[in-house]
């Protein structure tokens, strides 16, 4: 609120971000495309050095945990696992400047990899069933604005949208019986968010 109210109160122009360094925190809501899952809120990071004033590079990183629905199979219930996933990206960040204005837009093309986990949940007849997923290679499309309180902190509103897929296997358990199943998972899925910067 507080932040909010200095923009109402002090207008500063965006700051020439050429040479420097900054580091950002980020929440956002986040939603997997499969209708099966729950949406999530993502916590990140991010840290990018301005190559001119037009181009940056960096680096982002986060977590974000999705609930499944239960799924039922003559009589029996199985519960969705939790699927929590930890995005890594290497980001080439194109700025628009805007002269005098204290925002600045920008668009976000990112390379990484996610890295997931699944619980282990149990059938209301007793088998275990476990989930892998491996790790998978994420191609993130994104955009957003920076709005400057002052020389060094700006608020940032983003969005975006990652498309990976991902092996998995899914292993049930009964007794000393294990039997798995293959299948390549489409993973996509999108963010709408606001965070704080600090640029030095």
């Amino acid at each position: 609120m507080a932040a909010l109210a200095l923009i109402g109160t002090s207008v500063y122009a965006a700051p020439d971000r050429t040479g420097k360094t900054d580091v950002g925190v980020d929440v956002a809501y986040s939603d997997l495309t499969d209708d099966e899952t729950n949406s999530a809120t993502y916590v990140g990071g991010s840290v990018s050095h301005g190559l001119n004033e037009w181009l940056a590079l960096g680096v982002s990183f986060g977590w974000q945990s999705f609930g499944s629905d239960d799924v039922f199979i003559s009589g029996v219930t199985i519960p969705g696992p939790d699927l929590r996933s930890y995005p890594l990206f290497a980001d080439i960040i194109v700025r628009i400047p805007t002269g005098d204005q204290p925002f600045v837009p920008y668009g976000v093309i990112g390379f990484g990899a996610i890295f997931w986990d699944a619980d282990e949940v149990t059938a209301s007849n007793g088998v275990k069933i476990k989930t892998d997923v491996d790790t998978s290679f994420g191609f993130k499309l994104a955009g957003g604005v920076d709005w400057f309180l002052n020389d060094h902190w700006a608020l940032n509103f983003n969005g975006g949208y990652v498309f990976t897929d991902a092996n998995t296997t899914v292993t049930a358990t009964a007794g000393n019986l294990s039997v798995s199943a293959a299948d390549k998972s489409d993973l996509d899925y999108w963010t709408i968010g606001a965070g704080l910067k600090f640029i030095f």
